[in-house]
């Protein structure tokens, strides 16, 4: 570790010529950032549930689960 470090402090030109590299990547890398003022959520998936008792499975499809379904479609 020693010897790296001598290395640098000695070729000074080399440590320039990194520490400018360095900065110019991090300017690059800054513009490529994706920026937004307010950011856009990605929702993948979604949860719904609900509960009618009493009723049988089949009122539950026709009265509940479609209806859900057809607004959510899209």
């Amino acid at each position: 570790m020693k010897s790296l470090i001598s290395w640098w402090v000695k070729n000074s030109i080399a440590a320039n010529l990194l520490m400018v590299a360095i900065f110019l990547m991090g300017i690059f890398g800054f513009f490529k950032l994706e920026r937004e003022f307010v950011p856009a959520p990605k929702v993948t998936t979604i949860s719904v549930s609900g509960s009618w008792l009493g009723a049988s499975p089949s009122d539950i499809q026709e009265q509940i689960i479609s209806r859900i379904e057809q607004s959510i479609e899209g």
